[in-house]
C-alpha cells in the first residue's frame, strides 16, 4: 500500500514538471489583432521560455505605469509575410505614436479637442519581446473601440 501511495506522489509530481511552463499565459487561439490588415496573435507551439515575463515587461519600450496584458505567443501578419516568436506580447492601453514623427504620444492629449492624434483607450501598443533572447521583435499599434479585445490566454478561462 505504501509503495502504491509513493508511486501516486511521483507520478502527480512527474506530471506537474512536465506542464508547459507558463501554461496560463500561453495563447490559446489564433485571433485577429483589431486595427491592423492582417496580423494576429497565435499559440506559441512548444515554446520553453528562458525569460521571464516580469523581465520581458521591463525591458520592453512601454511607458512606465502603462496597464500591460501579456501573452506567450507568435506574432503573423500574412500580408507582410510576418512570423514572429515565440515571443512575450505585451499589449499596453493608451499608449499613442504620432505617426508624424514616431514620438510617442502622452496621455495628457488626450483631452484636447479636435486633437486627431488624442490618446484612449481604444488605441493600444503590442510589443513582441523574443522569450529567449530578450529582444525587442516588434512593435505594432492596433485599434479596438470596444476595449473588449485581449490576447486569448489560458489563465482567463
Amino acid at each position: 500500500m505504501r509503495r502504491v501511495a509513493l508511486l501516486s506522489m511521483l507520478a502527480l509530481l512527474v506530471g506537474a514538471c512536465v506542464d508547459a511552463p507558463y501554461a496560463e499565459l500561453r495563447q490559446r487561439s489564433s485571433q485577429p489583432i483589431p486595427g491592423t490588415l492582417s496580423a494576429s496573435l497565435e499559440p506559441p507551439g512548444e515554446a520553453d521560455p528562458r525569460l521571464d515575463p516580469s523581465a520581458a515587461i521591463e525591458s520592453a519600450p512601454l511607458p512606465d505605469g502603462a496597464d500591460v496584458e501579456i501573452a506567450l505567443a507568435r506574432v503573423r501578419d500574412a500580408i507582410e509575410g510576418l512570423d514572429v516568436g515565440p515571443a512575450w506580447v505585451l499589449v499596453a492601453r493608451g499608449v499613442c505614436i504620432r505617426e508624424d514623427k514616431g514620438e510617442l504620444v502622452s496621455d495628457a492629449r488626450g483631452d484636447v479637442p479636435g486633437d486627431d492624434l488624442a490618446c484612449t483607450r481604444s488605441t493600444f501598443l503590442l510589443v513582441a519581446i523574443d522569450a529567449a533572447t530578450g529582444a525587442s521583435l516588434l512593435t505594432i499599434t492596433g485599434y479596438d473601440e470596444t476595449l473588449a479585445w485581449r490576447p486569448d490566454v489560458a489563465g482567463l478561462a
